[in-house]
């Protein structure tokens, strides 16, 4: 049998359980003990725990319980440990159930509505198994009837009370609040911050400014069989690349390529851009290789 602790509002919080089968209620609960656990510093108390017998002028009623099976705090009351307030509940020596009480399987059910008063500030209240329950006895436990002990998980997160504030993360009191840095998961952005209203923010930063071509060019104009160097610089964010295009079906990715005994064909428009894989800059000049004079009459200065 598994339980939970639900907020019903009003500031009371609702215990259930939930058996893995169908489970008729004559057979009785003969004990139930759970603890609940907040912070000491949130402040708060918690007050007797809320069950009614089988009324059978309500055929659903709201709860299933014999008052000969209350649920009562422990006697040792409130106990503080380790920044920590607890409060044990127990039920013992259960009665038998009317007929009519039944838990279908598989589906939650109240057991209990305990009230809280006096959180200052906000209080997160939760049913757990921990260090200082298995010392003192305190841990989740059930035995029913003719079953006997039986098994169970605590389910569901902590219940909320007071006045709680939640950042962007939905954590209660946390740091990540709208301003804050954040990680929006866009390598092209940077001074990523929460924007927006808590709990619902989003996150975002300012793009990657995109780099510069300072300088580019190359040696021409040169005589064909001559080396062309071509050459680029960029300044920027981040690691950047350079890809040429250019006559000829030249292409590179060396920042200043070069081509070895170059010719004629190698005459015309050549296209550098420099990236920093979020944006980038390109600038596109011209070259001329000079071709020897196949004509004796005519020479040019490329002609030895």
């Amino acid at each position: 049998m598994d339980i939970q602790l639900v907020d019903v509002g009003n500031n009371t919080i609702e215990v259930q359980l939930r058996p893995d089968a169908d489970w008729d209620f004559q057979d009785g609960i003969t004990n139930v003990t759970f603890t609940i656990r907040w912070l000491a510093s949130e402040g708060g108390a918690l007050g007797f725990a809320d069950q009614v017998t089988w009324d059978p002028n309500f055929p659903v009623p709201p709860f299933c319980m014999s008052t000969g099976a209350a649920c009562i705090e422990s006697p040792d009351g409130e106990l503080d440990d380790n920044g920590f307030r607890y409060q044990t509940y127990n039920t013992i020596s259960g009665a038998a159930f009317p007929p009519q009480c039944f838990f279908a399987g598989n589906q939650w059910h109240t057991y209990a509505r305990i009230p809280i008063s006096g959180v200052t500030g906000c209080a997160s209240f939760e049913i757990v198994n921990d260090g200082f329950t298995g010392a003192n006895n305190k841990d989740f436990f059930v035995s029913l009837g003719v079953v006997g002990e039986v098994t169970g998980s605590i389910l569901g997160g902590p219940v909320l009370n007071g006045t709680c504030s939640v950042d962007c993360e939905g954590t209660v009191g946390g740091t990540a609040l709208p301003g804050t840095p954040c990680d929006d998961g866009n390598d092209c952005t940077v001074d990523d911050v929460y924007t927006g209203t808590a709990p619902n923010c989003g996150c975002s930063g300012t793009p990657v400014a995109a780099p510069t071509l300072d300088d580019f060019g190359s040696n021409a104009p040169i005589c064909a069989g001559a080396t062309l160097s071509l050459n680029a610089s960029a300044s920027g964010p981040g690691s950047i690349t350079y890809s040429w295009t250019g006559p000829n079906g030249f292409s590179s990715n060396a920042q200043n390529p070069s081509i070895l005994n170059a010719t004629a064909a190698a005459s015309g428009d050549y296209t550098v851009v420099a990236s920093n894989g979020c944006d980038s800059d390109s600038e596109t000049f011209s070259v001329t290789v000079t071709a020897t004079s196949s004509n004796t009459t005519t020479i040019s200065e490329c002609d030895s």
